[in-house]
Order: structure tokens, then sequence, then C-alpha cells
């Protein structure tokens, strides 16, 4: 999978950026939790959120998301558009869209079925 393949090159643990409360965020947490994926679980309030939002860390201004801290800063997504996948700085890679979040924590965590 391309997304899979693109994240298994970054470097370090991924960071779930999201609100210091459960909700969209908690089907991630589970997953990683079950899967016994390392991870950093940031939250984000207040003043921090704001800079964060006007940095444009935060596709479509929506939480949670998901970043990867690389070498590559290439914007390219594997060719497959409908990952919702940006470069906001150099050499970080975020994936947003609670959903599309959720499924690469599950496929991480070994729940995603293969077909």
């Amino acid at each position: 999978n391309n997304l899979a393949a693109q994240m298994a090159v970054s470097v370090g643990r991924p960071t779930l950026v999201y609100l210091p409360f459960r909700a969209m965020a908690e089907t991630t947490r589970m997953m990683f939790a079950y899967g016994q994926v390392e991870y950093a679980d940031l939250a984000v309030w207040g003043l921090e959120f704001f800079h964060r939002k006007q940095r444009g860390d935060f596709p479509w201004d929506k939480t949670p998301v998901l970043e990867f801290g690389g070498e590559s800063s290439s914007s390219s997504n594997g060719g497959d558009s409908s990952t919702p996948m940006s470069s906001n700085r150099e050499g970080v890679r975020v994936v947003a869209q609670s959903g599309a979040v959720a499924r690469y924590a599950a496929r991480e965590a070994g729940c995603l079925p293969s077909d």
C-alpha cells in the first residue's frame, strides 16, 4: 500500500495531534494501544492550537492529524490522490481526517482486513 510504504520510511514514531479530550482521535488511540504501536500523543489547546492552525499544521483546519517527522520533504503522496496527506513543514508529513488516521492505525495494529 502506498501510504503504509511511505510512512515506513519515516524517521521516528508518529505523533497524534488532537485537542485535550477524547472523541475523534479515540479510535486511533485504541488501535495503537491494541497493536502496541509506539506513538506520541500531543494535546494542543489555546494559543498553541491557534499558532499551529495559523501556520497551516492542520489541513482543512481540522484535527486530529497524525504527524510523521522524516528526512523526505517531498509533497508526493505516492500517486494516491485520495490519501489526505500533506507536507506542511520541512521534513514533516501529515495525515489528516480522523477516518484516514484511524485506518492507518488499524493497519499498523494488524486490525485492517486485507480485502
